[in-house]
């Protein structure tokens, strides 16, 4: 949603969830790429 012009704001409504926690998603994204920060999180995936 980032990458489509949403600011962090609009995806917080969006989800329903606190704008500091699409912040803390977006860094850790940056720090630790994508499969880095979602294995833990989706059943399913190799390694998790």
């Amino acid at each position: 949603m980032l990458d489509e012009g949403f600011t962090q704001e609009n995806i917080a409504v969006s989800l329903g969830i606190d704008s500091d926690t699409v912040s803390n998603y977006k860094r850790k994204y940056q720090e630790k790429g994508l499969g880095k920060h979602t294995s833990r999180h989706l059943c399913g995936l190799p390694g998790s």
